[in-house]
């Protein structure tokens, strides 16, 4: 593990917590969410790269259609088929009896030149 690697997971309990959720990521979350609500096709199939524990898609699914039967945990929301993050922690709560789903980890390859 890379020294910028185990200090992104060092922060990965807390980074929900952080003022930069509000400032940064939610704005660009709830843009991404627009987007993909008018341009993609319900039902569609999608990969979500950095997908974290995906709370917003979640949160914007039930939202939008409450009556839709939740068909899993947290990361599995309607447009979501596979999830891919670098760091463990975000994934955790998407582990579980969710079979329609797959959910990686990614890990960089030393020769990519990547060190995250």
């Amino acid at each position: 593990m890379t020294t910028a690697h185990a200090a992104f997971d060092s922060w990965a309990p807390t980074y929900e917590l952080s003022e930069l959720q509000r400032l940064l990521f939610e704005p660009v979350h709830r843009t991404v969410l627009e987007l993909v609500h008018e341009n993609v096709p319900r039902g569609a199939r999608a990969l979500d790269v950095g997908c974290g524990a995906d709370a917003d898609v979640e949160e914007d699914r039930r939202s939008r259609w409450p009556f839709d039967r939740p068909r899993g945990r947290r990361m599995e929301s309607l447009l979501t088929d596979c999830g891919l993050d670098v760091v463990d922690y975000h994934l955790a709560p998407v582990h579980g009896p969710v079979p329609s789903i797959h959910v990686l980890v990614a890990r960089p390859r030393p020769s990519s030149g990547v060190t995250a």
